[in-house]
């Protein structure tokens, strides 16, 4: 998941270099595109390997804890969109609307956890911190729409430089390229064709 914090260490950069708002929005757009992409693609793998990871990194007796884990996927692949969504906000010049989202995603962690908690155990926790995640997310793609002035499908829906950039990603893991390198390009071309 750390590739993720990797497109967000370059995604406030890029969107702050913008001179217009109109590049801004474009170059958060296709930060978080990218990021939906490949958070997708990372939760499917590691909840592919998660069961068997456990069992072999630490035995038989953490077969219990696989729910949990189950659940905590899909958590990390959201905390690393929220990651982008934050740095590109910074980056628009509004850190007060990631600060807002996270202050929004603690009440409903501690709602959950308090409702959760107790009755469901390490799941509910689990599902809590999915559940605050979440909420940053939303909170967030909502302070994006408002401050790019798009829409939360031109944030999200996938577009063929989001495959670009998920390719580009694919030759980062095979050794060919930095993924910093591999986002800033695909961001140049991006914006060549839009």
């Amino acid at each position: 998941m750390e590739r993720l914090g990797a497109v967000a260490a370059v995604t406030m950069p890029a969107v702050a270099a913008s001179s217009e708002k109109q590049q801004r929005a474009r170059r958060l757009a296709a930060s978080v595109r990218a990021t939906a992409g490949l958070a997708f693609v990372l939760a499917i793998a590691g909840a592919a390997v998660t069961p068997l990871a456990i069992v072999v990194l630490f035995g038989e007796r953490f077969r219990a804890s696989i729910p949990a884990a189950l659940v905590l996927v899909p958590a990390a692949c959201v905390l690393g969109l929220n990651l982008v969504l934050q740095e590109g906000l910074r980056g628009m010049g509004q850190p007060y609307a990631a600060l807002q989202a996270e202050l929004t995603g603690l009440g409903m962690t501690t709602l959950a956890l308090v409702a959760l908690l107790r009755p469901m155990g390490i799941i509910g926790a689990s599902i809590a911190s999915l559940l605050g995640y979440s909420t940053v997310t939303l909170v967030l793609l909502i302070n994006a729409r408002h401050y790019a002035g798009t829409s939360a499908s031109n944030l999200l829906l996938p577009r063929l430089v989001t495959y670009r950039a998920l390719e580009s990603y694919g030759k980062f893991l095979c050794g060919s390229s930095s993924l910093i390198t591999a986002t800033q390009r695909t961001c140049r071309h991006h914006e060549k064709t839009v």
